[in-house]
């Protein structure tokens, strides 16, 4: 043994065996990743409670891994979804329906009219679609108010209102919607799903989408058009993917 050999055995002779499996883990792809299992839930934990920057760099590929596992296995997918996705389809085919049937009580009530036979004749002069005319003299209204609130506690989430609209209490409006949607169910079938969506308070009509922790509240005056409805439900639905987070997480902090 060199002078060398007796140096390097003083300096880490006790350790050899140490470096050794070191060693033999470092170079191990299969070791290395079961080390990094062992550590990885609670790595992710702090990562999440540090700050959002894991939340941004997994979204993507998650994203992916979902979407390519739906193609690979749409109907497995498909019966984990459908007892959420059901009554969402219910209500939206149900609004849709009686959106269809209101746009045809006004088109009878209007062909049948005065005032109808009048757009006719005119529609016939002019060229213009029947149609298009009735739709026209539909659109004399304006959206005065929006309330959003929060369903179960009744907290309104955010207003507006045009500058010469009448001036309204925000929160006791957004108070109202809650009692007159209690009394609602509580008066007549008591489930969930039927909920008031239309009144009419003096000159104003009220119309209100619901989802399932959030009101979206319109005060109009004078007739509005039924696409507005359709609108008012895609504005919520809208809402509803762009703040999923913050909503699962509000504790009434607007």
């Amino acid at each position: 043994m060199n002078q060398i050999d007796e140096l390097r055995q003083i300096l880490v002779g006790a350790n050899t065996e140490q470096l050794q499996e070191l060693k033999r883990r470092i170079e191990s792809a299969e070791q290395r990743a079961l080390d990094i299992a062992e550590v990885l839930p609670q790595a992710i934990d702090k990562g999440l409670t540090r700050d959002d920057g894991l939340v941004e760099s997994l979204t993507v590929p998650v994203s992916r891994g979902l979407q390519q596992a739906i193609r690979n296995e749409p109907d497995v997918y498909a019966d984990i979804l459908y007892p959420v996705m059901a009554p969402s389809i219910r209500k939206a085919i149900a609004q849709a329906i009686s959106s269809m049937i209101e746009t045809i009580n006004q088109t009878i009530e209007s062909a049948t009219s005065a005032e109808g036979i009048k757009l006719r004749i005119k529609s016939w002069r002019t060229g213009v679609p029947y149609a298009q005319l009735i739709l026209r003299q539909s659109l004399v209204f304006r959206v005065e108010h929006i309330y959003l609130i929060e369903r179960e506690s009744g907290l309104l989430i955010e207003e507006h209102g045009l500058p010469d609209a009448e001036g309204l209490d925000s929160d006791a409006v957004s108070a109202m919607f809650t009692a007159i949607q209690s009394f609602v169910q509580d008066s007549f079938s008591g489930k969930d799903e039927d909920r008031l969506t239309d009144m009419r308070v003096g000159d104003h009509t009220v119309w209100v989408a619901h989802g399932r922790k959030l009101m979206l509240a319109l005060v109009i005056s004078g007739e509005a058009p039924v696409e507005l409805k359709n609108q008012l439900h895609q504005t919520l639905d809208f809402i509803r993917r762009s703040y999923a987070a913050q909503i699962e997480v509000f504790d009434g902090d607007a």
